[in-house]
């Protein structure tokens, strides 16, 4: 099972995920939008376990249609490195730009 590492701009906050993605995908909302300065998010999905090593600050966000996410950030860079959705914390999505090149 192929094992994938994740990292904020500076390293400091790392997530290391096994096996494939769940899903991927793209959010065009507006909370993404302003997240990503693009016009849309890039996402993975990974089922847990996964392992956080570094220091990372907590956003929490209710989406347009009531879903609440919680977002980790690193705070050395404030790089957001992963989100989950509050009831289903079985699995983290981590922003495509995020993987490191082995």
């Amino acid at each position: 099972m192929a094992t994938r590492t994740a990292a904020c701009s500076c390293g400091q906050l790392r997530i290391e995920v096994e096996g494939e993605p769940r899903g991927v995908g793209l959010c065009h909302c507006l909370a993404c939008q302003r997240r990503t300065g693009s016009v849309f998010a890039a996402l993975a999905s990974f089922a847990a376990p996964y392992r956080v090593f570094g220091e990372a600050r907590k956003y929490v966000r209710t989406g347009d249609q009531g879903a609440r996410f919680t977002f980790r950030f690193c705070p050395v860079c404030g790089s957001n490195l992963f989100h989950t959705e509050e009831g289903h914390e079985t699995a983290g999505a981590i922003p495509g730009y995020s993987f490191r090149s082995a």
